[in-house]
């Protein structure tokens, strides 16, 4: 990334303006991190309808479901000491989760 880097990063914040429409695609992401030894280390997007991240080998499929035909200001943090993933949208926490690959960072 311009500025800095990911690799070993031990934590880290990502923000995305989404507009959903009606779509057919079961996924699609929209950040991906490769290293050498990992095609996606990193993914953020939407699965079926919930914005999802993969970090590591690990899923999380978080409870929000974006609105159709609004922009959205989402932002998502995660530590890489505790695991701990916080979901915003609009400014809002609207979900949480522990121990998302805690203790690891991209490599």
């Amino acid at each position: 990334p311009p500025g800095g880097s990911l690799p070993g990063a031990a934590h880290g914040a990502h923000h995305v303006h989404l507009y959903r429409n009606a779509y057919n695609d079961t996924y699609r992401f929209f950040l991906s991190y490769a290293v050498p030894s990992s095609i996606n280390e990193l993914l953020f997007g939407e699965e079926q309808g919930h914005l999802v991240i993969y970090m590591n080998d690990a899923w999380w499929i978080s409870s929000y479901d974006p609105q159709e035909n609004v922009w959205t200001h989402v932002c998502w943090t995660w530590q890489s000491e505790t695991g701990n993933v916080v979901l915003q949208i609009d400014g809002v926490v609207v979900d949480e989760r522990e121990r998302l690959q805690d203790g690891r960072a991209p490599s």
